[in-house]
This record gives C-alpha cells, sequence and structure tokens, in this order.
C-alpha cells in the first residue's frame, strides 16, 4: 500500500524502490546472558564477587542476533534456538526449533508472531497472520532503504531535490509499528526522519549473586556479639536471600533476590555480619513473628538502628531445663551460630546451672523471632564465655535462706502444764509457810524475855 502511494506521487521513488532487498542480510549477534551491567559491574563468573551490586539492571543488547521486532514496551530478539522477549524488566524466552523461524515480528494486537518461507504465522497458534514485510518504506516524508555497497542504511528526503543521507553504521533496517528502527554497536535505535534516537530496553539479571564470596562470614558468626544490633533496611534495595547453613563451599547458598518495601515488607533487620571489600556486604536476618529470612545486601542500604535497652541486664542463676541443647553466638538460632570452644560446638543439658546477665526479648525488639537470655559460661580456673539460649532453654531461680522455725514436742498436751505449774505452787506455799514458821519462833522468844524484865 506504501509503495503504490509512493509511486503516484513521485515518480522518482517508484524507480528507487521497485528493487527488493534481501530482508535484514546482516547477521545479529547472539544475545549475551551477562552483558554490558548498567551499574559498570565487571563480573568474572570463576571468581565470585566480594561486594553486592547496586543494580542488577541491564541493557538488552543486540549484536550478533539473527532479527528483531518491536512493539511498544516490548522488545522480541531472535537467537539460534529461541526468541527472547523483554517486557516490563523481564526476560521470557520461547523455544522455536520446530518451527524454522527466520524473523520476527509483532501482530498489531501485541502477539507474537515468526516469519519463514513460507509466510508470518502467530507463535501461539501457528495460523497465518495478516502482516506485510517492508524491506524499504515511507515514514512521514521520508524514505528508508539499505545500501546494497555499504550495508548501512540510507534516509532519502520526499521532496526535490531527493538527497540521500547515508547513515554510517546503521544496520538492519526494520519497520514495527509505522516506526524505523536500525541497529548500531549492539544498541537499538529509532529514525525520527534523518535522526537516530537510542531506544533503550533493560531488563534484571540476577545470575551474578549466584557466586558471592562469604568471606570472614564463618569467623563472625563464630564470635558472641555483645550486644545485638539492628539496621534499618533502604526502600527499593535490592536483598538475596541466603542459607546461612547450607554448604556451598566459598560462596553463600543464594536463593531469590527481592526488593524491600515491595517483595520484602519488613523494614528493620537484626545485623549478623559485614563481610566483602571495606565491609560492604551485610548479613541481616528480618522476622515475620512466625518464621525468618537472612539476606545479603549492601551495607550503605542498611544503615545502623539506635536504640537504647535493646538488652536488659540481669543477675540471676538458672538451671538448663531442655535434655540437650545450644548456646548462640547471637539472639538467632542457626547451626552457623552455635558457640564454638577450641573448633567445637559448646552444648548444654538439663540441670546444668547458668549464669543469666541479660535478656533480649521481641517485646523490646520486633526484628527477633523468639526472647532470648544473654548467659555466662564459667569453669573454675577458665575465662568464662558468653552466648545466648533462648529463654525456653532454662529457669531461672533465686537462693532465699528459710526462716527459723522450732520443732513441736510430739508428746505434747495441755495437762503436762498443768502438772508442773501445781507442783511449782505447792513448793512456793511451802517456802513461804517454812519462813512464816521460822519468824514466829524467833520473835515469841524475845516476847517471853521482855515479861521477864
Amino acid at each position: 500500500m506504501h509503495k503504490r502511494t509512493v509511486y503516484n506521487q513521485n515518480k522518482v521513488w517508484y524507480n528507487f524502490f521497485v528493487k527488493k532487498f534481501a530482508l535484514l542480510t546482516t547477521s545479529l549477534c547472539a544475545l549475551l546472558g551477562a552483558s554490558l551491567c548498567l551499574s559498570g559491574v565487571a563480573y568474572a563468573e570463576s571468581d565470585g564477587l566480594d561486594y553486592y551490586p547496586e543494580t542488577f539492571l541491564k541493557e538488552v543488547s543486540l549484536e550478533n542476533a539473527k532479527d528483531y521486532a518491536v512493539s511498544g514496551e516490548k522488545l522480541a530478539i531472535l537467537r539460534d534456538t529461541d526468541i527472547c522477549e523483554y517486557s516490563n524488566g523481564a526476560l521470557t524466552a520461547y523455544e522455536c526449533e520446530n518451527k524454522t523461524v527466520k524473523s520476527v515480528y509483532y501482530a498489531p494486537d501485541g502477539a507474537l508472531c515468526y516469519g519463514n518461507d513460507n509466510g508470518v504465522y502467530y507463535y501461539e497458534t501457528d495460523e497465518k497472520a495478516d502482516i506485510t514485510v517492508e524491506t524499504d518504506f515511507f515514514i512521514d516524508g521520508y524514505g528508508y532503504r539499505v545500501n546494497d555497497e555499504t550495508g548501512f542504511v540510507t534516509v532519502f528526503d520526499n521532496q526535490p531535490p531527493y538527497d540521500p543521507t547515508p547513515l554510517e553504521g546503521y544496520t538492519n533496517l526494520k519497520k514495527c509499528e509505522n516506526k524505523a528502527y536500525a541497529v548500531n554497536g549492539g544498541s537499538l535505535y529509532e529514525l525520527v526522519g534523518k535522526e537516530p534516537r537510542k531506544v533503550t530496553f533493560n531488563y534484571l539479571d540476577y545470575t551474578v549473586v549466584q557466586k558471592i564470596l562469604t568471606g570472614g562470614v564463618k569467623d563472625a558468626l563464630a564470635n558472641t556479639v555483645e550486644n545485638p544490633s539492628f539496621v534499618s533496611l533502604k526502600q527499593d534495595a535490592f536483598a538475596t536471600e541466603v542459607d546461612l547453613d547450607g554448604d556451598n563451599g566459598e560462596y553463600f547458598k543464594t536463593g531469590n533476590t527481592l526488593v524491600i518495601g515491595k517483595d520484602e515488607k519488613a523494614a528493620t533487620a537484626l545485623l549478623l555480619a559485614k563481610t566483602g571489600a571495606d565491609d560492604g556486604i551485610s548479613l541481616v536476618m528480618v522476622s515475620d513473628g512466625t518464621k525468618c529470612v537472612c539476606y545479603i545486601m549492601r551495607t550503605a542500604d542498611a544503615s545502623p538502628v539506635n536504640r537504647t535497652g535493646a538488652i536488659k541486664e540481669m543477675n540471676k542463676n538458672a538451671t538448663v531445663t531442655v535434655a540437650d541443647g545450644f548456646v548462640y553466638t547471637l539472639p538467632f538460632v542457626s547451626a552457623s551460630t552455635h558457640l564454638k570452644t577450641e573448633g567445637r560446638e559448646y552444648k548444654i543439658k538439663s540441670g546444668d546451672a547458668l549464669k543469666v546477665v541479660g535478656e533480649v526479648t521481641k517485646a523490646d525488639n520486633p526484628e527477633l523471632l523468639r526472647d532470648f537470655y544473654k548467659v555466662e559460661l564459667s569453669k573454675k580456673g577458665e575465662t568464662p564465655l558468653y552466648g545466648y539460649v533462648p529463654i525456653g532453654y532454662v529457669s531461672l531461680f533465686s537462693y532465699v535462706e528459710p526462716p527459723q522455725t522450732e520443732t513441736p514436742d510430739p508428746d505434747y498436751t495441755e495437762e503436762n502444764i498443768v502438772r508442773p505449774a501445781v507442783l511449782i505452787l505447792l513448793v512456793v506455799i511451802l517456802a513461804l509457810s517454812a519462813g512464816g514458821y521460822v519468824i514466829f519462833v524467833f520473835s515469841s522468844g524475845k516476847t517471853k524475855k521482855d515479861k521477864r524484865k
């Protein structure tokens, strides 16, 4: 339809576009899975990273892909065995081994299509699509074609003198949704008249966090933290799940990478340790009250929380009430935080005596999954050790001297009181009677002498 209109308006353009050109004869390189990270991160897969990337956004590269198509915010790239579609920051791969795909397109409704020697078809249904393939065309008064000799795109004015303008370095001309596109240096450009404008498609690639070095994390977790530290998590920052107890050699065993505030709602976390270059990686634990998850993230995105009273001092004696248990270097239950002495885990058992010197509770620190006591472990002649145990592991007690009590006489009766009382009364009466008699005797003799005189 466009060619017929060109002929009616200008016979010169008709003669120019009579020739048919092969569709995108220049090869485009396959999209590299770890191509150009926007943050400038250089990643050597064999070495692993000693820092956590600031961003995981990458710019899509079209080098050495076989074909491409654009529809709004979507970009499809044909590679050797599949079609990769980039949309809304995500990458989706579509297999095309059984479809004999030689080109890609988008239908007017945005559906993905593919082309081969027999025509253009919808990818999902393999039904034929009504799509006109144009290798040279007019858009907004400008004509576009590929120079046979140089392979570069040439733009022509639709008005006399019809001067051609070569765009050196720009290849792989294609019309998508009534717009002209070309590729230069692996990047996509929209051709607006004779002016190329770069079109950027970004996606998230988390492959680099599969090899983050643990560094000195194991040693850091083996040392008891005197006072727990808590951090505030930056909104929209990236964080990657880690399994502390999973054995992955010298690298963290990682899971999903999430966005704080979107995928992970926690605003604060317990700081477990720091590692990486200049302590640039923070290892944190967040809890929703029923379970906890550990993450690694940039230390710059985990700022310290100033909190007084995170731990309350105590001075109590306690007895272990669990059959067997461990002491932890942090208020966090994990095999990686077991307190060790001479390389061996310090175990406690029922009946062991402990001294409780502090208490760390969920009420004061909502980042925790459970309440803990900070305990002192001491043996005669040895330096005391300190660690944390869940409150349920021990029972507190205080020694109080019992009050003095009299032991009652087992033979006590009321008759035993009356008898000695009567005897004592008789003795008193007899003593008084004897005294009175003596006084009478002596006084009567003196009276007789007076009478004689």
